[in-house]
């Protein structure tokens, strides 16, 4: 798994072989959940800000990766 501190004093975390990212606030609440279905887990989440990508070529890249039904 992997944890990443954020310039705000938040993390994120993967929970490795666990199908669960989740953001914690510097208050250590909860702010935002991902989990997968299925068999599919994350090993490692890596913090992106809009101006480094935009949503629409986030979404382009990972239904590349692994697409939808």
């Amino acid at each position: 798994g992997s944890a990443r501190r954020l310039s705000d004093a938040s993390w994120l975390v993967a929970w490795g072989g666990l199908p669960l990212i989740v953001a914690y606030g510097k208050d250590h609440a909860r702010r935002f959940v991902l989990r997968f279905e299925g068999n599919t887990y994350s090993y490692r989440a890596a913090p992106i800000s809009s101006s480094q990508m935009s949503r629409a070529a986030l979404v382009t890249g990972m239904d590349s990766m692994h697409p939808r039904r």
